[in-house]
């Protein structure tokens, strides 16, 4: 008989890095999961940040795109999508701080 041992469990807080961090580790994963690609420009680097951020999830996956700074735009743009369609249209008039679809 397997029981749940919770009181043995502990909670791990990650948080989101800092943006030289997040750089760091943008171009480290992405010469890890492309060693044969070559490496980002360090603009292009600073823009994905920009627009993704520190959270770790979102670098990985832009690090793993054959296009990370189009992946990164994809996913500002769904995100925007995801919140405007949670908004109630009469009440909810909402310009998402990021950028107008122009500058993406």
């Amino acid at each position: 008989m397997m029981r749940k041992n919770a009181n043995r469990m502990k909670i791990l807080s990650v948080y989101d890095l800092s943006h030289s961090s997040a750089l760091r580790a943008l171009a480290l994963l992405r010469e890890d999961v492309a060693p044969k690609a070559p490496p980002l420009e360090p603009e292009v680097l600073s823009e994905i940040v920009r627009l993704v951020g520190g959270r770790t999830s979102y670098l990985s996956r832009c690090a793993r795109a054959k296009d990370p700074l189009a992946e990164a735009r994809f996913m500002v743009r769904s995100e925007r999508e995801w919140l405007m369609s949670q908004c109630v249209p009469t009440l909810c008039y909402i310009r998402v701080c990021v950028a107008d679809e122009t500058s993406l």
